[in-house]
C-alpha cells in the first residue's frame, strides 16, 4: 500500500511539473509581445500565357528557349529525332528555337524544327535540312531516305580506310567517294576484302584507322539507328528462326523509323508495299519466308533494304541464288531506283560481266587494296584482269562495254604454243 501511494505521489508531482513548464512557456510568449508572422511565400511563376491563335508547340518551344538562356546553359535540340538532338545545340531567340550545326557543318543552312510539319526533314545525323515544296522538287532527283531534298557532294566517302583482324590486314588504305544516283561495283578475287569493306561502310565493323563519312558527318559519331536511316545493307546470307511472312520480313526494314511504341503506321505500310512492288516481289507478300526459294528469299531481303528508304544501298552479292533472268531483272530494277530516286548503290559482284553491264564505276580490289577505281572501260582491261585474276580470261568489247569470257585449257595451250 505504501509503495502504491508513493507511486501516485510521484505521478502527481510529474504532472504538476509538466503543467508548470507549459504555463511558463505561455507566459514568456505573452510577455514577448505579438508574434512576428513569416511573410507568405509567393506562388511559383506560371508559364507564359499562350497568345490566342498561336500554335501551342511554338509557344512552348519559345518559352523553353528563354528558360534555357536565363539559366545560362545550352539546351539540346528540340528536333524529333534523337540522333539529330545529339549532334545539334539548340538556342532560343526572338524567332524561336533553332538548330545550330556543329563547327564542321557551319556552312550548311539553319532550320527551325517547327517546320517539320511543313515537309522539312531533319536528317538523323544533324546534317542539312531542306524544306521541300512542290515547286522545288520539279525536275530534281531526291535521295531515298532523306527525302526529300537534294544535297551536294558525295553521300558516302572513305579516307585511308584500314581494317585489321589481329595481324591480318583485310582492307588496306581505301579511299573512295560515292555519289548519289551512282552504281559502284566492287570486284576482285576471293579474299580480296570486298565483303569486309562493305561491312565497314555499313557500320557493321569499326575501322582500325581512317574514316567513313555520311553526308560529311563522321559515321563513328552516329548510333546504329541513325546509320540505318542512311545506309541499308543486304548481306550474303539472311537467316531467320521464325516463320515470318515475306511482308513481315520487309517490314523489319522500317525498324529504324518506328516511334517509341514500335508500331507500324500507315506510312510504314505504304513503304513496305512500295518496296515489294519495286523489287517485283508483291506476289510473295503473304508467303512464309521459310517456304520460298533461295532466289525469292534474296528478293525479299532486297525489298527489306528498300523499305528502309535509305540514301545508300550496300549489296553483298545481290545476285546470289538467282538465275540469269532474275539476275538481270533485279539489277535493272536497282539501276532504275538509283537513277530515279538518287540512291547510291555499292554492290559486291563476282560476275564481271554484270558489273560491266550495270555499274557506272568499278573498284578493283586485290589483297585489301584498291588496284584501280574508275570507269568500267578503265578497270576491266585485259592487263588488269590477267594481273588480278590470273590467266584464262579473255576480255572483249561488246556494245561499247568490256565483257570477260573464260577460255578453255586447250585454247590456253594453243595460245602458249603460238606465242
Amino acid at each position: 500500500m505504501a509503495s502504491r501511494a508513493a507511486r501516485r505521489a510521484d505521478d502527481g508531482a510529474h504532472r504538476a511539473s509538466r503543467g508548470r513548464r507549459a504555463h511558463l512557456v505561455r507566459r514568456r510568449a505573452r510577455d514577448a509581445g505579438p508574434r512576428l508572422e513569416r511573410p507568405a511565400r509567393a506562388p511559383p511563376p506560371r508559364g507564359p500565357r499562350l497568345a490566342a491563335g498561336r500554335d501551342l508547340r511554338d509557344q512552348l518551344e519559345r518559352a523553353r528557349g528563354r528558360r534555357g538562356r536565363r539559366r545560362g546553359r545550352r539546351d539540346r535540340c528540340a528536333a524529333a529525332r534523337p540522333a539529330h538532338r545529339r549532334l545539334c545545340v539548340r538556342r532560343g531567340d526572338r524567332g524561336g528555337p533553332r538548330c545550330r550545326p556543329r563547327p564542321h557543318d557551319r556552312g550548311g543552312p539553319r532550320a527551325d524544327p517547327r517546320d517539320d510539319r511543313e515537309g522539312e526533314d531533319h536528317l538523323s545525323a544533324g546534317l542539312q535540312v531542306r524544306v521541300v515544296t512542290a515547286e522545288s522538287t520539279q525536275g530534281a532527283v531526291a535521295p531515298a531516305g532523306t527525302g526529300r531534298g537534294v544535297a551536294s557532294g558525295p553521300i558516302l566517302r572513305t579516307e585511308g580506310l584500314t581494317k585489321r583482324f589481329g595481324g591480318l590486314t583485310a582492307v588496306n588504305n581505301v579511299s573512295i567517294a560515292i555519289e548519289r544516283g551512282e552504281i559502284r561495283a566492287i570486284i576482285g578475287p576471293n579474299g580480296a576484302g570486298k565483303s569486309t569493306l562493305l561491312r565497314v561502310l555499313g557500320g557493321l565493323l569499326r575501322a582500325t584507322s581512317g574514316s567513313v563519312t555520311i553526308d560529311g558527318v563522321d559515321a563513328t559519331t552516329l548510333d546504329r539507328r541513325a546509320i540505318a536511316r542512311h545506309i541499308a545493307v543486304v548481306p550474303q546470307v539472311f537467316e531467320t528462326l521464325f516463320p515470318f511472312t515475306v511482308r513481315e520480313i520487309v517490314a523489319l526494314g522500317r525498324t529504324s523509323r518506328l516511334g517509341p511504341l514500335g508500331t507500324l503506321g500507315s506510312d510504314d505500310a505504304r513503304a513496305v508495299a512500295r518496296a515489294l512492288d519495286d523489287i517485283g516481289a508483291a506476289d510473295l507478300a503473304e508467303r512464309r519466308i521459310d517456304r520460298v526459294s533461295g532466289g525469292e528469299r534474296q528478293r525479299a531481303v532486297l525489298a527489306m533494304a528498300l523499305a528502309q528508304e535509305a540514301g545508300v544501298l550496300l549489296l553483298d552479292e545481290p545476285t546470289a541464288h538467282l538465275d540469269p533472268a532474275h539476275q538481270r531483272a533485279t539489277l535493272e530494277r536497282v539501276a532504275t531506283l538509283a537513277r530515279t530516286r538518287g540512291i547510291a548503290v555499292v554492290a559486291v559482284l563476282h560476275d564481271l560481266n554484270l558489273a560491266a553491264a550495270f555499274a557506272s564505276r568499278v573498284v578493283l580490289l586485290a589483297d585489301g587494296a584498291v588496284v584501280r577505281d574508275g570507269d568500267v572501260s578503265q578497270v576491266i582491261t585485259p592487263e588488269l584482269v590477267a594481273q588480278v585474276f590470273g590467266p584464262g580470261l579473255r576480255v572483249i568489247a561488246h556494245d561499247g562495254r568490256p565483257f570477260v569470257i573464260p577460255e578453255p585449257a586447250a585454247l590456253l595451250e594453243r595460245h602458249a604454243r603460238a606465242g
